[in-house]
C-alpha cells in the first residue's frame, strides 16, 4: 500500500487561517522541486575546487495535474470564475486574478502514513502527516488537455521562492512564505 498525499494552496502568501487554504480537488499528481545553482571557485594549480558558491536565489516548483472538473480548483488557485446568473460579460477575465501585484500564494503537499486516507472524518493534520510547503507560488504554465476518449486533464506549474518541511504536522506548521520585501517569515500557517 502506497502513502496517500494531498495538495493544498493557500489564498495568498500572508494566508494563517485554516478558512484561507483549501484541498484543491481530483488530483492525479503532484511533485516538488528545487534547483540550487552554484559556482565553482578553481585556483590554478589545485585540481580540486577551493569553494563552490551560490551566485543566485534556489529556483523552487511545483507541478501537478487534476481533472477538470466545476471550476473549485480554478478559483482555489486564483482564476476568474464566474458563478451564477446575470449577463455582465465584463465582470473579469479568467487569468484576472493573476494580473495583480502581491506576493503570491503558497502551496503544500501533504503526505500520510502508509495506508491511511487523508481524506479522513477528523479535519486538520496529525503528527504522522509530513508537509512540504512552496512559498510565495506564481502560475508559470496552466494548460488543459482535451483528448478524445479521456477526461479532461490540467496541468499547472509553479514557481515559488521558498521551500519548507514539517515532519509532524500535528498543531500549527510554519508558513513557507516570506515576506520578499524584508525578508523575514509570515508564521504560522495552519
Amino acid at each position: 500500500i502506497y502513502q496517500s498525499e494531498a495538495l493544498y494552496v493557500s489564498k495568498n502568501a500572508a494566508s494563517t487561517g485554516k478558512a484561507d487554504h483549501k484541498q484543491l480537488e481530483r488530483v492525479q499528481s503532484a511533485n516538488f522541486n528545487y534547483t540550487i545553482n552554484r559556482q565553482d571557485v578553481n585556483q590554478f594549480g589545485q585540481l580540486a575546487r577551493i569553494d563552490s558558491l551560490v551566485l543566485d536565489p534556489p529556483t523552487v516548483g511545483t507541478d501537478f495535474s487534476y481533472y477538470l472538473t466545476d471550476g473549485f480548483n480554478e478559483r482555489c488557485l486564483g482564476f476568474y470564475v464566474k458563478t451564477g446568473g446575470g449577463n455582465r460579460v465584463n465582470d473579469g477575465g479568467f487569468a484576472s486574478g493573476h494580473l495583480l501585484g502581491g506576493s503570491g500564494f503558497n502551496s503544500f503537499i501533504v503526505t500520510g502514513p502508509d495506508g491511511k486516507d487523508l481524506n479522513r472524518q477528523t479535519a486538520g493534520l496529525t503528527s504522522t502527516d509530513h508537509v512540504i510547503g512552496i512559498g510565495n507560488c506564481y502560475l508559470s504554465d496552466y494548460s488543459v488537455d482535451l483528448s478524445v476518449g479521456s477526461l479532461p486533464t490540467v496541468s499547472v506549474t509553479l514557481e515559488g521562492a521558498n521551500v519548507r518541511s514539517d515532519v509532524s504536522a500535528s498543531g500549527d506548521i510554519d508558513s513557507p512564505a516570506i515576506n520578499q520585501e524584508a525578508g523575514t517569515s509570515y508564521g504560522p500557517a495552519v
